[in-house]
């Protein structure tokens, strides 16, 4: 079992684990590259930026957030 499968075992195991987290290490068993730290930093960046609603038409790409795919 690959490391990203256990870790993924693991996670679900617990309750409350971080459902994102659990996300992202699905998405290493089609993107290897994907590199989970960055990701997560992504996400938390977005998380903040809808928790304190969006500055008129401001999105994402307008903050500089761009999406770990092409």
């Amino acid at each position: 079992m690959s490391a990203s499968r256990e870790e993924f075992a693991a996670l679900m195991a617990v309750p409350d684990s971080s459902l994102a987290r659990a996300a992202l290490l699905m998405g290493l068993e089609s993107d290897p590259d994907l590199d989970l730290d960055v990701s997560l930093g992504r996400l938390d960046a977005l998380a903040e930026i809808v928790g304190a609603g969006l500055p008129g038409a401001a999105g994402p790409a307008a903050l500089g957030l761009r999406p770990a795919w092409p």
